[in-house]
């Protein structure tokens, strides 16, 4: 039995439970767990070539807790809904960049760069 009037109880409304039914009879939570990192090394082959390597990554878990009361029409009919749902999210990157820097005498210098993100 509701405790609250719902939107078929009036002509001409489109027959969805009422706002404070779905407020007090419906839980939805999701909990997030998240994790980054990131390391980098430099490593000089000669005094004006170097090597970068950097590696990140990224873990997210993740929990959703669901309960929505059997008397959510349109939302948890014909018996009501519960369930948990856990997920894990794994993203990483790997980067290598070359560096070249060329101090010359008259105050110019020259960069080059090459790489792969």
């Amino acid at each position: 039995m509701e405790l609250w009037g719902s939107n078929i109880d009036y002509y001409g409304m489109e027959g969805g439970g009422s706002p404070v039914a779905v407020a007090n009879d419906r839980r939805y939570f999701l909990k997030t767990q998240s994790v980054i990192g990131n390391f980098y090394s430099n490593i000089s082959f000669h005094k004006n070539l170097q090597l970068r390597t950097t590696l990140g990554a990224n873990v997210i878990n993740q929990r959703n807790d669901y309960y929505g009361g059997r008397d959510l029409r349109y939302i948890a009919r014909p018996d009501g809904a519960a369930y948990v749902e856990n997920g894990r999210y794994n993203s990483w990157q790997f980067e290598n960049y070359l560096t070249y820097n060329k101090d010359f005498e008259n105050e110019n210098s020259l960069t080059a760069m090459v790489g792969l993100s």
